[in-house]
């Protein structure tokens, strides 16, 4: 399970036990650098990955949590991007984002 924290641009890992309905252990998995923007929605693939949109940072990303690496970035036509969803489309993923402030 994956925890998305905004003000600290981390995300953090739990484990989930099923059984007892609880997470334990917390780890930092990600730390997303200033100049990105600020992390916020998030959605994961069938890899494994976290699709990431970065508050300010005018993009989607994509992570890779085992090894907290930067695997992809699409820019978006807005700087705050703060929700998104992968939608299978056979071979690919259609990206749909979601911006909610304009700038002026």
């Amino acid at each position: 399970m994956y925890y998305v924290d905004t003000p600290t641009s981390v995300v953090v890992e739990y484990e989930y036990d099923k059984k007892t309905d609880s997470i334990a252990n917390p780890r930092t998995v990600i730390r997303i650098p200033r100049e990105l923007g600020y992390p916020d929605g998030m959605t994961i693939d069938r890899n494994g990955n976290l699709w990431i949109a970065h508050w300010g940072g005018s993009g989607v990303y994509c992570w890779n949590p085992a090894t907290g690496n930067l695997l992809a970035r699409v820019e978006v036509p807005a700087k705050k991007c703060n929700l998104l969803c992968l939608r299978r489309n056979k071979p690919r993923y259609l990206i749909h984002y979601h911006c909610p402030v304009r700038e002026f």
